[in-house]
């Protein structure tokens, strides 16, 4: 498979095999202190050193030390996509704007993770998964006899409280979901999702309604 081809079908006499491209990209956003940067690098080494993980890495950062990251002799490609963030919520937003990395079309999956994120497993299952499901992957927050304050519908702004009471709608579900991790088969799955969460909160930013955040 070239880099221009997401798949491609055989035709093995009366059956037919799926190759799909496994070119994975995980990234980070890591802006202000010299503890976000040593986090990045304690994940980056759990996931390579533990996780077995070979393939590129992105940091979108305000930092200049950061193309120093990687383990040494690590074969991977890092990619800085420097960006900056005035408050807490252009940090968050930060996550969403992946699409805009150069050449990004070329990698498939990609995950996301919070900086405070370590691997204790191979990875490549989770990755491969990943890449096989048509909608985007996230960390669920309903975890029986443990009550989630952060991303209950009723009481968080981070999953919309405002927004469902001003609707005077909630979702059928107790809990949002954890954007500390996010996977997607390739941009186009998230695209769509990642523009309208980016418009949001440039909106809300405009309007000074950021409170919570």
């Amino acid at each position: 498979l070239s880099l221009h081809d997401k798949s491609i079908v055989l035709m093995r006499g009366m059956s037919t095999e799926l190759y799909l491209r496994y070119t994975p990209l995980i990234y980070f956003v890591a802006f202000g202190s010299d503890e976000q940067r040593e986090s990045v690098v304690t994940s980056i080494h759990s996931l390579v050193m533990i996780g077995q993980y070979k393939g590129d890495f992105c940091v979108i950062t305000d930092r200049d030390d950061m193309s120093t990251v990687l383990p040494e002799g690590f074969c991977g490609k890092l990619h800085v996509f420097k960006a900056s963030a005035q408050s807490r919520i252009e940090m968050w937003k930060a996550r969403y704007r992946i699409g805009e990395l150069f050449q990004i079309e070329r990698y498939q999956p990609i995950l996301y993770m919070d900086t405070d994120v370590v691997c204790n497993a191979p990875i490549d299952m989770l990755l491969c998964a990943v890449l096989m499901s048509p909608r985007l992957s996230v960390g669920t927050e309903d975890h029986p006899g443990v009550v989630m304050i952060p991303s209950l519908y009723r009481k968080s702004e981070s999953v919309g409280k405002s927004f469902f009471e001003h609707e005077n709608f909630f979702p059928s579900q107790t809990y949002g979901f954890n954007s500390g991790i996010i996977g997607f088969s390739d941009i186009e799955i998230a695209r769509a999702a990642f523009n309208a969460v980016s418009a949001i909160i440039d909106r809300m930013i405009c309007l000074g309604n950021t409170p919570g955040w």
